[in-house]
């Protein structure tokens, strides 16, 4: 799935589970480098050129879910809603601790 943040392109791995409890829709994606990914050896090969260049080869899952009734739409809204107001601050922590 593409999802749109701060009118940028983001692709994502989206699941979506049936529980006893409901239903849940999840987006994840790999964070390695400064750069998202949802594709687990693009993930990988930025990790092993990152440590080959001498730089960190830190890298994190991003997950984000809601649940949702017959309609994945009002999930949908509220997963990119908290995703514009939360990258930001998401993106310093990311850097932040790559930076260690």
């Amino acid at each position: 799935v593409v999802v749109n943040v701060d009118g940028q392109p983001l692709r994502a791995i989206q699941t979506r589970m049936r529980l006893p409890e409901g239903r849940i829709q999840n987006w994840h994606w790999f964070w390695v480098s400064g750069a998202h990914t949802p594709s687990p050896v693009e993930g990988k090969l930025r990790q092993a050129i990152s440590y080959l260049s001498g730089r960190s080869d830190g890298g994190a899952l991003v997950s984000v879910y809601a649940a949702y009734g017959d309609d994945p739409t009002p999930a949908n809204r509220s997963m990119e809603d908290f995703l514009r107001s939360a990258t930001p601050m998401l993106e310093q922590v990311l850097r932040d601790a790559d930076a260690r």
